[in-house]
């Protein structure tokens, strides 16, 4: 090979490096992008005096749950080692391909192992006693006017907007998500009516809608998150 050949493949494989270190180098979870939409007045985040955002804990990862419309409840859970074993599980039934494409599918199959988990495990047996605990002293529903235990099972879509984001944060930690990025919520307007919802980030730098929502809030089988390419939407705005 001759010297100025061997100097053109260099220089070639050293920009191929550059570029794929680059891309390594670019956050799945980005902490300052995300963080706002938890102190958001979407979320009651603004003078909350909890940090709801999620946080790691060595093997375990806490988030806060959002739930009653409008995130005035906040409960605290955490994963465990335990709890990732089943999300992989799920994922690995789905595919087991090094794709972005194969990603994605397991991206909605860990969410709902995650989802399914906090609905058993949280949602459905939490005291009354620490639903009130939880309850938004700052939220323009007062505690005399809560409405009773079962509050906590009804989600709106600014409850599922802030969990599905989470469940892909707690995901993304423990290292199940290479070829995505978690993006803050987005916006849709269905007529008169405000829609949020989670959002991923492609490799191709497009957005995905993986809208958690749904109306039945009363049953442990969860859906799966319905994907869609994002057309026309918009991120929140504080």
């Amino acid at each position: 090979m001759s010297r100025k050949l061997f100097q053109s493949v260099f220089l070639f494989s050293a920009i191929v490096t550059a570029v794929a270190s680059a891309a390594a180098a670019s956050p799945v979870v980005d902490d300052n992008a995300l963080r706002p939409w938890y102190k958001s007045s979407y979320t009651r985040g603004k003078g909350y005096p909890i940090d709801v955002y999620p946080k790691a804990r060595g093997e375990y990862q806490q988030i806060y749950v959002c739930s009653g419309a409008g995130c005035p409840i906040r409960l605290k859970f955490v994963f465990t080692p335990s709890h990732r074993a089943i999300a992989e599980r799920e994922m690995n039934k789905v595919c087991t391909e090094n794709t972005a494409a194969c990603e994605l599918e397991r991206l909605r199959a860990g969410v709902r192992a995650l989802e399914t988990i906090v609905w058993k495990d949280l949602l459905y047996v939490v005291e009354s006693r620490e639903i009130q605990k939880a309850w938004d002293r700052n939220s323009e529903r007062t505690l005399t006017e809560y409405p009773g235990r079962n509050q906590q099972l009804t989600l709106d879509c600014v409850d599922q907007a802030t969990n599905g984001t989470s469940y892909l944060i707690v995901l993304a930690r423990w290292g199940l998500v290479r070829y995505h990025k978690i993006a803050p919520p987005g916006l849709e307007h269905l007529g008169f009516q405000p829609h949020f919802f989670t959002r991923l980030q492609s490799p191709a730098g497009g957005y995905l809608k993986f809208d958690l929502y749904d109306r039945s809030n009363t049953s442990l089988k969860r859906r799966l998150p319905f994907v869609a390419v994002e057309r026309g939407n918009r991120v929140w705005s504080r």
